[in-house]
């Protein structure tokens, strides 16, 4: 049987494992973030506080260091991936001994800087191994990361309630040694890297031409839907952040927490496996649309729930919203950006996340002395923002010869 026609491979299973333990990583350190401390005697303005100026911080390095990723031989994408993850490796040993000081709330802080940093690069392997000698989807990759973040998440839950929040900094010790693990076992895919190695010294013309508004010009549409994300994933992440108080509002509690959060990972699935399937029906501009339709309905269910029933239905669209909205804007970026901007592409379409969290959890921090209703209020207005420019975007999409999918090989 030829490499091409496996269904199953050594790479895949790595990029499945990859993501497995990424997820794990985001769930503790921002998916557990205001659970955590307000565990440790903190406030959630506090615990807001720390995520946005991470994601502040993030925001500026992403960029930078996806253009490093792009230019550099040697720190390319694996090595910078080498370096965060040891480096959160070192931070997690010390948040073991976690006793709300400063420096505590510092190295939690730059915890979630290195995670949101490790994001595009965490991405941009299954486009780097998508070859006929190494052919990796980047659907059931991700769905490994929802199947992780699901499972951890309910017994994370269960686990502080009964032993400690200490599992909290535990789990993200485990899932960066193995993260270097799989790292470790990746090989490289020699001709890609020589032929990228050889445009990054060779073009520097080329970049120089490429930078600034000359960048922007090209790529116009692309950032329409940019901003259009920072809406989107303002919403995501305010009512992430303020979940647990939606589940208190109805009578829950962080077992209720877990179970609504691993619902939203877990109906992730089938749309992660199959999502090679409906790229072959859908353009990714199109799905970015679809999903953000969808977050409006979401944020209705929202500011309507009355019981856990209601939550957990708001949960279930994660299906329909965060599930197609992700994988599309990450085949977005491959199929816009060329070659020589790939992981920069990856890099500021990650930058939507980031600064979706700083809003979405600043917002929390603020709105949520006025009530999960309010808050979620204003979620629905912020979404339907962001739902409007997805439609600009589309709709310009459309009517102009931007679109490169003539050249897009799907995976």
């Amino acid at each position: 049987m030829s490499t091409k026609a496996k269904v199953v491979n050594k790479e895949q299973v790595l990029a499945v494992l990859l993501f497995a333990f990424f997820y794990i990583l985001q769930l503790c350190v921002i998916g557990y973030t205001v659970t955590y401390f307000k565990a440790m005697g903190l406030s959630e303005a506090v615990a807001g506080r720390v995520v946005a100026i991470a994601c502040i911080i993030a925001t500026l390095l992403q960029p930078l260091l996806g253009n490093v990723a792009d230019r550099s031989i040697k720190l390319h994408w694996k090595n910078l991936l080498y370096i965060l993850t040891v480096i959160l490796i070192i931070i997690s040993i010390r948040l073991l001994f976690f006793n709300a000081s400063m420096l505590d709330i510092v190295l939690f802080c730059i915890a979630v800087v290195i995670v949101f940093c490790m994001s595009p690069f965490i991405n941009h392997c299954c486009f780097y191994y998508n070859t006929d000698e190494h052919p990796v989807s980047f659907g059931p990759a991700r769905a490994g990361g929802s199947i992780s973040y699901g499972i951890v998440s309910v017994i994370i839950g269960s686990l502080m309630e009964k032993i400690s929040p200490v599992v909290v900094p535990v789990t993200v010790l485990i899932a960066a040694v193995g993260t270097i693990l799989i790292l470790l076992i990746m090989p490289k895919v020699q001709n890609k890297d020589r032929s990228s190695n050889t445009e990054n010294v060779d073009s520097k013309a080329d970049v120089k031409k490429r930078s600034g508004g000359s960048f922007f010009k090209k790529y116009y549409v692309f950032f329409i839907f940019f901003f259009a994300m920072i809406f989107i994933f303002t919403f995501q992440n305010l009512f992430s952040a303020d979940l647990i108080n939606i589940v208190n509002g109805v009578g829950g509690d962080k077992k209720i927490f877990g179970i609504a959060t691993a619902i939203a990972a877990i109906v992730e699935l089938p749309v992660m496996f199959f999502f090679t399937k409906i790229m072959k029906k859908f353009s990714p501009q199109f799905l970015i649309v679809f999903a953000a339709v969808f977050y409006i309905i979401r944020s209705v269910l929202f500011v309507v729930a009355g019981n856990i029933v209601i939550v957990y239905i708001a949960q279930v669209l994660q299906a329909f919203t965060y599930a197609i909205l992700v994988p599309s804007m990450v085949y977005l970026s491959d199929i816009t950006m060329e070659e020589s901007d790939k992981n920069k592409g990856q890099t500021i379409m990650g930058m939507t996340i980031s600064i979706g969290t700083i809003v979405g959890f600043f917002l929390e921090g603020r709105l949520f002395k006025y009530g999960s209703d309010f808050t979620m209020g204003a979620g629905m207005i912020i979404t339907a923002i962001g739902a409007v420019l997805a439609i600009i975007a589309y709709i310009v999409y459309r009517k102009t010869s931007y679109s490169t999918n003539s050249s897009f090989k799907r995976p």
